[in-house]
């Protein structure tokens, strides 16, 4: 006989009398790699005496399953429901059924509903808390101890939580090491918080919940793991909103529920403290105030270590997110921990998030083929190889899914209004779908691959370009097709209007640019150029210029109105697969088989920037029409947001009019001074990089500038043989150290950074001037000359 026993539960069957003898003889098995998903599927049909109608649909199933946690209840729940629409009489599983699903996502959805039918309003209440405790207020899967996950709920949470088990919404596994044999739970699926309709209802409705619920938890858990003291609790106006928001809130974890209760508790002895000192009398009111005092310096000294440990939590937090490419949620829990503490660990990750170009990245199941951003920006479009468009929010990344189509997903692009979106797909199908009401009209009449779609500025009218040779215009209201736009010799790759709605420009695998009179789909004019086929094309906001991305290399830009080539932009190292213009019309972005986003001047022709990251190539790219954002979409799954323009260094100031050879930053890091060839001295703002101060007086070039530790002073070292003394504030000369014989060999001047008087120039390792000499000199104006064969100690 062969027993089987989940890993969860190992640690139960280690407890009974036999397991020594048992797990004697104990064989762990690994987690099903794809090819044995796909074994799976496939055999287990056969045995049933049927088979799948597309042989890559295990395959796609497979690839979305491999690497889960919960791999085979995934497949699963899938397998049963596909099975359940089976065709009977052909003995088939079908794509379009699977399709219909909503691929594994949808299906989950599906049977996730299925498992709260028929629970009582108190026990979908109950359902609703625990499911919501295992997403993380940015919308990931979050993993929780089983008393952790029932804490502070109802006795029946724990029937509910089992039924979510056994329904194989949330995994149970064996717990790490330190906890004993507790449980860990998670969902069994990311893809629940966006395709199963209730949840995400859930979550949307509760993420200020869910946002607070995070921050105080987190300070609380601080706060017990540091065995609860009184003086570590929140007061003042956050313990005012806590309580507040508490009152609001109907389950609310034990831990938060004691860690606000002690701050009540600490305000009202600190009230009762003062009552009592208040009543006493004048003698005994300082004794008291001198303790309470002491108490006070202490209790402050502990806030501030727990505050310092909260910005440590999200620092850590922040650099992990950016490790697994998280920016925004990096950025977000820098930006707390900045709040909390300001350190220069802290600063120094910002600066590294900062000067990177990357916005955000998000992976999905497949390859990406086209991308596009809403009018007002704030979403973009991506199609997918999976069959489905995802929608994103911009700024906060909430995702929508949009399936309907029984091939993969090509083209995609909004029209003016922000409220529809035209797709195509891979078997020619053309896609206009209602975003408000989640309407899809399908049309057809290409015959092969759908690669580029486009709205008429006026919304009445859609272009679509296809691999069958073809353009073809559309009308959205009723789906009539109107002309058939022939003349390219190959496939059409690229499709875009004039603002105006009267002229359409392609871009076809024949070399060429064609430019055709919407009304009656004559041709009007052929643009050639290119040495290869030419991709994706993209029409200026003012109608002015056309932009082809070329296979050969190279992005060309036209005048549309004499069909001459006006820019040649060479930088590309393989073929170019789209273009997009910025919403001003002077930018332009590139991408294409050398998987790197290109950001050009188009007046100059200059490139401006360059973006790496992605692994494949980049079918896809788009300018936000509202914020300096470019997306990016790729055959490596992944679409990334750029911010575009972003200072990734340090601001420089242009004032000096020769060389500059030294730089000194004060103290606290908000002025920068330098010294130049031009015997100026002069003070920049390091924020604005705007310039403050200039200071004349050397009779040279000034070599060395230093500040010194005291506030608003400032030394600077010259080829006139002299140091001196400067005022920030008024930049008047305090003091001129002379006493340099030659020339300087040696470039710097140094401050001692302790409380002190005495200044010494020299540069390291070498000599401080031509005659061999330095100056020890008091600021305040008595003067040391003469050799000085060695330092004192700590100079």
């Amino acid at each position: 006989m062969v027993f089987t026993a989940r890993d969860d539960f190992l640690g139960r069957l280690a407890e009974g009398r036999y397991a020594r003898e048992v797990f004697s003889r104990v064989s762990v098995l690994r987690s099903p790699d794809a090819a044995n998903l796909r074994e799976i599927l496939e055999r287990s049909v056969a045995a049933a005496g049927h088979a799948f109608e597309d042989a890559a649909l295990t395959e796609e199933i497979a690839a979305v399953v491999v690497g889960e946690q919960a791999a085979l209840p995934l497949l699963q729940v899938a397998g049963q429901l596909l099975w359940e629409r089976r065709d009977r009489q052909k003995k088939v599983l079908r794509r379009a059924d699977y399709e219909d699903l909503g691929g594994v996502g949808g299906a989950l959805a599906r049977h996730a509903d299925g498992v709260l039918d028929g629970q009582s309003s108190e026990q979908v209440r109950l359902a609703r808390e625990l499911l919501l405790r295992l997403v993380t207020p940015e919308g990931a899967r979050r993993v929780v101890a089983r008393s952790e996950l029932l804490d502070g709920l109802a006795s029946a949470a724990g029937q509910v939580l089992d039924r979510l088990i056994d329904g194989r919404l949330v995994h149970a596994r064996r717990a790490r090491r330190g906890r004993g044999h507790e449980a860990e739970l998670e969902l069994a699926h990311e893809s629940l918080v966006c395709t199963w309709d209730r949840l995400a209802r859930w979550f949307d409705g509760s993420r200020e919940e869910m946002a607070f619920l995070a921050e105080v938890g987190q300070a609380a858990e601080l706060w017990e793991r540091r065995g609860s003291p009184v003086d570590e609790t929140w007061e003042g106006d956050a313990l005012d909103d806590a309580a507040r928001r508490l009152a609001t809130l109907v389950e609310v974890p034990p831990t938060v529920e004691r860690f606000v209760a002690a701050g009540g508790q600490r305000r009202a002895r600190l009230r009762r403290q003062r009552r009592v000192a208040a009543s006493l009398g004048v003698g005994a009111l300082v004794v008291i105030a001198a303790v309470m005092a002491g108490l006070f310096l202490d209790a402050r000294a502990q806030r501030d270590w727990a505050q310092q440990k909260i910005a440590e939590v999200q620092r850590e937090g922040a650099r992990a997110a950016w490790m697994k490419g998280d920016l925004l949620e990096a950025r977000a829990k820098l930006r707390m921990s900045l709040e909390t503490e300001d350190s220069p660990l802290a600063r120094a990750l910002w600066r590294q998030l900062q000067q990177s170009p990357e916005y955000w990245r998000k992976r999905l199941g497949g390859r990406l083929w086209d991308v596009c951003f809403s009018p007002d920006g704030d979403r973009v479009a991506v199609a997918c190889d999976d069959g489905a468009i995802y929608l994103f929010g911009t700024l906060t990344r909430e995702q929508r899914v949009l399936r309907g189509h029984s091939d993969q997903v090509t083209a995609v692009a909004f029209d003016r209004a922000g409220g529809r979106l035209v797709s195509g797909a891979s078997n020619g199908e053309v896609g206009l779908w209602d975003l408000a009401e989640g309407g899809l009209s399908l049309l057809y009449g290409h015959r092969d691959r759908v690669v580029a779609a486009a709205f008429s500025p006026a919304g009445d009218r859609i272009a679509t370009a296809g691999a069958d040779d073809t353009v073809r215009l559309w009308d959205p209201a009723t789906g009539a097709a109107g002309h058939v736009l022939e003349g390219h010799e190959g496939d059409v790759n690229g499709v875009d209007f004039t603002p105006d709605g009267e002229l359409l420009v392609s871009g076809g695998s024949d070399a060429t640019v064609r430019i055709w009179e919407v009304a009656t789909g004559e041709e009007v004019r052929v643009l050639t150029g290119h040495d290869l086929g030419v991709g994706k094309v993209a029409v200026g906001s003012d109608g002015r210029l056309v932009a082809s991305a070329g296979r050969d290399t190279t992005v060309r830009i036209w005048d549309l109105a004499t069909g001459n080539e006006v820019q040649l932009l060479e930088g590309h190292d393989e073929g170019v697969v789209d273009v997009a213009f910025g919403p001003a019309g002077r930018l332009l972005v590139s991408g294409g088989r050398d998987d790197v986003v290109r950001i050009w001047d188009v007046d100059n022709g200059e490139q401006l920037e360059q973006f790496r990251g992605h692994e494949d190539w980049l079918h896809g790219v788009a300018f936000s029409p509202a914020r300096r954002l470019v997306a990016s979409a790729s055959g490596d799954s992944t679409l990334r947001l750029w911010r575009v323009g972003q200072e990734r260094n340090v601001r420089t100031g242009s004032g000096h009019e020769e060389q500059v050879f030294g730089v000194s930053f004060d103290d606290r890091g908000q002025w920068l001074a330098s010294g130049s060839a031009d015997s100026t001295v002069r003070v920049w703002k390091v924020n604005s990089g705007a310039e403050q101060l200039v200071i004349p007086g050397h009779l040279g070039g000034v070599y060395g500038v230093d500040f010194g530790p005291a506030a608003g002073r400032l030394a600077s070292a010259g080829a006139d043989q002299t140091v001196r003394l400067w005022s920030v504030d008024s930049g008047r000369e305090l003091t001129v150290l002379a006493g340099h014989e030659g020339g300087r060999s040696g470039r710097g001047v140094r401050s001692r950074r302790q409380p002190a008087r005495f200044l010494w120039s020299r540069a390291p390792g070498q000599a401080v001037g031509s005659d061999h000499r330095q100056v020890l000199a008091d600021p305040a104006g008595l003067r040391h000359g003469g050799v000085r064969p060695r330092l004192p100690p700590g100079w």
